[in-house]
Formats: C-alpha cells, sequence, structure tokens
C-alpha cells in the first residue's frame, strides 16, 4: 500500500463542546464520549452525559 495523502489522525478525536443547560457545566468530550443522534435540516445533533449532574445535553 502506498500512502499518496497522510491523513490528519487528530480529526479522528472529533472534540465537541457542550453545556448544560439544568448546572451550567461546560465540557469537552472526545467522539467515544458523545453521540450522533441524527441529522435534520443538513444540521448533526449529537448528545452526551453531563459530568456534573448526569442531564442529557444535547448539542447541534
Amino acid at each position: 500500500m502506498e500512502i499518496i495523502v497522510q491523513g490528519n489522525l487528530e480529526k479522528l478525536r472529533e472534540i465537541r463542546e457542550f453545556r448544560c443547560s439544568k448546572c451550567g457545566c461546560e465540557f469537552r468530550a472526545d467522539k467515544g464520549e458523545y453521540q450522533y443522534e441524527g441529522s435534520q435540516y443538513n444540521e448533526d445533533y449529537y448528545s452526551c452525559k453531563c459530568p456534573c449532574c448526569g442531564n442529557k445535553v444535547y448539542l447541534r
């Protein structure tokens, strides 16, 4: 196999920033910590459990 263009391994992390509406906690989550909820009107939606209060936080 021959690599033509080297990939960017940092893209695999895909860090997303969330803010909990319940307790106000702001946190970052790696790809393995949040879940893809789907797409609507050309927008992607993600969710993650707040590390402080356990509330399910959504991000678009």
